[in-house]
Formats: C-alpha cells, structure tokens, sequence
C-alpha cells in the first residue's frame, strides 16, 4: 500500500521523508571528502577464558570469524560502492573509538548470553557487558547526545536486550537474534551474506531484512530453515525502516584488495570507460569516495608484518594455555614453551602469533612479529639456523640492511640489535631442539643476553623440548610453561574432526556424548581420578598428544572406529 501511494518512488528508494535522517548532514559530500554515514565498522570479539565463581579459568571456544570477515569482504566487494569498510577488536576502547569517528554503521560478532555482551578485555579474557554499561558507554559517547549510530548488527545468540539497549539509545535500525535463542551458524552466514549485499546496494533497511530472512529459508545448509529464519528480528518493531542506510552511494572502478589501504574511485571519475587500472589508481587520490581500511588476513604477508605460520588442520582445546602463554608474553620479554615432540607447542605458538597480529589496535606491545622455525644446524654454520634467518626477515621489511651471504656473525648480530633497539617486536623461536649439541646451540644463550641488553621492547619466545635453566640472560629471567596433552573432551573432539568416518556436526556430538563422561572430560590421562573407560579411549586415541590422535585418525579402520564405538557403550567399573 505504501509503493501505491508513492508511485515516483522505486522500491529500494528513500521516500521523501527518509532521505536525510537527522544524524547526517543533508548536503552531498563535496567531492573528495569521505561520508561518515557509509562507515561500516566490524568489531570481532573472541576472549579465551572466562573465570568461574571459584576464580578457575574456564575456555571460551574459539569462533570461526575468518569465514565471516571474508563474508563480509565478499558482500561489499560484490556492491562495489563508496563504502568505508573497517574490522576491529571487540573492546569498549574500540567501540568508543567507533563513535568517536562518527561511524555511520556498527556490526558486532561475538559469543551471546542473555544479559550481557562479551567483550574482550584487551589480553585474551572476557569483558563482561552488561546492558547498563552498555547503554551508559553509547549514550555518552556521541556529542550532542545524539544517535550513536544508524545502523547496528547484534551477531551473537541472545541478543535481544543489546539490541533493545541500542534502540534505547537511538538507534533507528538494529538487526539481532532473539534473545534465548540459539542461532545456527549456517543461518547466520546465509542471512548476512544476502542482507547486506542488498544493503550495500541502496535497498532499505527493511527490504534487505526480508531479503536476508528469503535466503535463511531457501538454504540447503540451514535445517529447519522455517524455524530458523524466524529469529532473527528487526529493531525497534514499530519503527520506519523502510529507508535505507547508506547515502550518495557511487559505484567504484576497483574495490581496494584484502590487504591494501587503497582509495574508491568513483566510476565517473576517473577519466573515461577506457581508463585502466593504473590510470584509475593514480586519480584516486584527487578522485576520494571513501575508501576501504586495512583488511588483515592471515597468512598474508606484508613488508611490515612478514607470513605468519598457521595452525594446523583441528587446532583446538588449548584456549587457556593460549591465554597463559599470550599473557607471559605481554608481561615478560622471555617465555619458553616447553613440551614433548606431537605435543603441540608450534601451533600453540603460532595460534598465539595470529591472535596478537589480528589485534594491533588493542595489543600495543606488540607491533610486529618475526617467526624464525629452527632447522637443523649444518657443520660449520655458525647460527646459521636461528641468526641468519632472523636478519633477512628484518632486510625484508627494511628495518635493516642487506648484508653479503658470507658477512660475519658478528656483523649480522649487531644488525639485529640495531634494527630492534626501539621495535615493540615480538621474536619467536620455533623448535630450539633443532640446534641442540651445535656450535650455535652454545652462543645462543649470549646472543640473548645481548639482545635484551641492546634493545629496549623486544621480546622472545622460544619452543623447545626443554628449558634453557639460566638463571639471567641480559638481566631478564626466562618464564617456563610446560605444555600438557589435551584432556579427554578435546581428545575426543579433535578425533571426531580428523576421522573419515564421520561426516557431519550432529555425528561429532553423538561421538562425544558416546565416549566421553561429563564428570571426567577435563581429565588427563594421567590424572588419579579418570575411570577405566575415560583411560582406555584415551589411550586408543592417543593420550592426548594431538600427533599421535592425528596418525590414529587416519589410520583407523571401519572395524576399528566400530570397536570403540561400543567401547564408549559398556559400562566399566574402576
């Protein structure tokens, strides 16, 4: 009935009355300057730990929020419009950061609960959100006390009352999860992919809700897709959402790359339909639409912030040691993780390294990472497995000089010490056994010494079978954490990952529920308490060493994983 009343107008278009929300300016940006109203930031939180009423660190497991980045990234890229796009950490720093900015649009991703948001605390643990702080933090942090946003999108299971508490504050369209309501991640994704593809192309608020809700339920991903679809709700219930979010959108010659801070250029601005690439690149700075912040993905490197290694395939249940190990970092400038080989202390180490590097605005001690993986010392090669390779990372991002492949160890050495005299940078170590009854394995404790001497902010971290069990090096002493296998559950999840035989999340869980007491999940295998049954699958999967639970994975046989599966049927007395 309104599309008949308004005939002039298409669907997808502003009415008259929508056109200029009074939060934004009503005049067109002048050319070359950027429109806070088509700022999209997107805040991730993912905490490690939570502590209980005991003060014990309990595990938050960890969301898959690169899929949702690259969702997020595709969507806008597909539109190819004016829009600023940014990703952030989940702190309240960084969200009055975000109003600070006047950003025009606010989507939030994280792990929900009825009442509160779950925010980081800035060093891997859980920031407890509540609505009052919530509501306070946004009414404060806009100037005048206006709207703190237009638009805000609650990804999170149990978010109604957030949502509730941006409307509150003046939010006029807020997307959300009912609250008490366990969204699907199939679900979410198919209802964020379709929801702001129409969003970034000019469709209102309330058509892309209808179009994201449409793609819920047509899914072949999503089970029950008609129960699904109706969780999602749209906020406030009786406000005017038929208007859309972004302004003067313009479409752009060539949308900037994940890892590139380039500029938009508007496709009428850069100098013809036959202008190429490079032409279009080289206008864009007198050409300014908006423009698309740094997308940090890992794994790719920059000449800043060279390749980080990744973890492997099942990477799971070390979110505490995670926290430990990240939080002996931020506080001491040696930490030694020390394990057995199949143990996991490389990806451990490398997990840590992604979750520092994915958080440069909130993890300040940090600005860069060098990751050196130890191999095996050669002869004569003096340091050759650990020096050298340090230094050509720092000639690769230019913070030091390239020298001839025969230059002194001497030399090289004073070239590190230089280039990180006043760099907030974390060195990392990988598999130290490596150099072990070498030549270099006997420098390498002065090499330390003189590199925490020459430099104000580097810190190390060093893997190895063992500690290096000197009491200073330089003045710093070393921190030890001794890696243990995985527990029970994660054994088991880690298991239900990795096996041929079993295909889908429903059959993961039945696994867990089938073999796995509640009582004893936490368990080692070593611990006094577990029972007879709780040892047995764990010593058929490995006890806990997530190498050995990788070989028995993919070894099993159909008779083998039967066997275990009536294992976990019978009921064994201690």
């Amino acid at each position: 009935a309104e599309l008949e009343q308004q005939p002039q107008r298409e669907r997808g278009q502003p009415s008259s009355q929508s056109q200029q929300p009074s939060s934004v300016s009503s005049q067109r940006p002048r050319a070359g300057a950027p429109n806070p109203g088509n700022m999209v930031t997107i805040l991730f939180s993912a905490p490690l730990v939570w502590k209980d009423a005991n003060e014990q660190f309990q595990p938050i497991e960890m969301l898959d929020f690169e899929l949702e980045r690259e969702l997020l990234w595709q969507c806008f890229k597909e539109a190819s419009m004016n829009i600023d796009l940014g990703f952030d950490n989940a702190t309240t720093d960084r969200l009055q950061a975000t109003m600070t900015k006047n950003c025009g649009c606010l989507h939030f991703s994280g792990h929900g609960h009825p009442e509160y948001l779950t925010f980081e605390d800035g060093r891997g643990g859980l920031h407890w959100l509540g609505v009052t702080q919530l509501k306070d933090l946004i009414s404060n942090g806009v100037q005048g006390g206006g709207a703190p946003f237009k638009f805000v999108f609650v990804s999170a299971c149990h978010s109604g009352l957030a949502g509730e508490t941006f409307v509150n504050a003046g939010v006029p369209h807020v997307v959300c999860c009912q609250q008490e309501s366990q969204l699907m991640d199939s679900a979410a994704l198919a209802f964020t992919r379709a929801f702001y593809l129409a969003l970034a192309i000019g469709r209102t608020v309330k058509d892309s809700f209808e179009i994201g809700r449409q793609a819920v339920a047509v899914s072949p991903s999503v089970s029950k897709p008609q129960e699904e679809m109706q969780k999602f709700i749209l906020l406030p219930k009786d406000g005017n959402h038929d208007e859309p979010v972004f302004e003067y959108l313009e479409p752009v010659a060539e949308w900037p790359g994940k890892n590139s801070n380039m500029t938009l250029v508007t496709s009428g601005g850069t100098g013809g339909a036959g202008s190429s690439k490079r032409d279009a690149l080289r206008k864009a700075k007198s050409n300014f639409m908006g423009s698309s912040r740094d997308f940090v993905t890992s794994g790719i490197a920059t000449a800043e912030q060279p390749s980080l290694p990744t973890p492997p395939q099942g990477f799971l249940g070390r979110e505490i040691e995670m926290y430990l190990v990240l939080n002996a970092i931020l506080s001491k400038r040696l930490v030694s993780l020390v394990g057995n080989a199949g143990i996991g202390r490389s990806s451990l180490a490398s997990a840590i390294c992604q979750y520092i590097n994915d958080r440069k605005s909130t993890m300040t001690k940090i600005e860069t990472i060098f990751y050196i993986r130890a191999r095996q010392a050669r002869g004569s090669d003096r340091m050759g497995s650990i020096i050298y390779p340090l230094h050509k990372r720092l000639a690769a991002s230019g913070k030091a000089p390239t020298l001839p492949k025969n230059a002194d160890i001497d030399d090289v050495s004073q070239n590190i010490f230089k280039a990180l005299h006043h760099t907030k940078a974390l060195v990392v170590f990988d598999r130290v056994e490596m150099i072990e009854g070498s030549e270099e394995a006997q420098e390498f404790p002065m090499f330390l010494s003189t590199l925490f001497r020459e430099t104000k902010y580097a810190r190390v971290l060093m893997t190895a079978h063992r500690r290096l069990g000197i009491p200073s090096l330089g003045g710093v002493g070393e921190h030890v954490f001794d890696l243990d296998p995985l527990n029970l559950k994660n054994t088991v999840r880690l298991f239900g990952m990795l096996c041929p035989f079993i295909h889908t999340g429903e059959e993961r869980r039945r696994l867990i529920e089938q073999l796995v007491d509640p009582a004893e999940a936490h368990l080692l295998a070593s611990d006094a308490g577990i029972g007879r049954k709780s040892k047995a699958v764990l010593n058929i999967l490995g006890d806990g060493i997530p190498s050995r639970t990788f070989d028995v994975a993919y070894k099993m046989t159909r008779d083998e994983y039967d066997s275990l599966m009536k294992l976990g049927e019978m009921d064994m007395e201690d």
